[in-house]
C-alpha cells in the first residue's frame, strides 16, 4: 500500500485538500472535453480560411494544440492518482477518495477525447475543405 504524498506549495490545508491539488484535480476532468470543443470549434472556422487560400497548416495545428491540451489534461490526472495512493476509489469519503475519483474520471476522459480528436483531424488528412464552401 503506498502512501499519500503532500503537494510541494501548501500552506494552511494539507496534500489532496488544498486549492492547488483541487484545482489540478478539475483541470484533469475538464481540459479535455474543453480541448474537443475548441478544436471543433477552431476545425470548422478554419476549413473555411484553409478553402481561401491560406493552406491546412492552421488547422493542423489546432488539433495538435487540442491534443497536447487533452494530454496535459491526462497527465494531470496521472499525478492525482499517483498522488493519492494509486488506488480505486472506495466507498469512504474524505479527500483521498475524492481525488481518487476525480483522477479516475480524468484519465477517462482524456483517454476518450483523444481519440475523438483524433478522429476529427483524420478528414483534414483526406477531404479537401473546399468541397463544401
Amino acid at each position: 500500500m503506498s502512501t499519500v504524498r503532500r503537494d510541494a506549495g501548501d500552506t494552511k490545508r494539507g496534500g489532496l485538500d488544498s486549492g492547488r491539488s483541487i484545482a489540478l484535480q478539475w483541470f484533469a476532468v475538464l481540459a479535455p472535453p474543453l480541448a474537443w470543443l475548441l478544436n471543433l470549434e477552431f476545425g470548422f472556422s478554419l476549413a473555411h480560411a484553409a478553402c481561401h487560400g491560406s493552406g491546412m497548416g492552421p488547422l493542423h495545428l489546432a488539433s495538435v494544440a487540442a491534443l497536447v491540451m487533452a494530454g496535459l489534461g491526462g497527465a494531470a490526472a496521472l499525478v492525482t492518482w499517483r498522488r493519492s495512493g494509486s488506488d480505486w476509489p472506495g466507498d469512504a469519503v474524505g479527500a483521498i477518495q475524492r481525488s481518487r475519483m476525480m483522477a479516475t474520471l480524468g484519465l477517462g476522459t482524456a483517454a476518450f477525447f483523444l481519440v475523438m480528436i483524433l478522429t476529427q483531424w483524420i478528414p483534414a488528412f483526406i477531404l479537401n475543405p473546399c468541397w463544401l464552401t
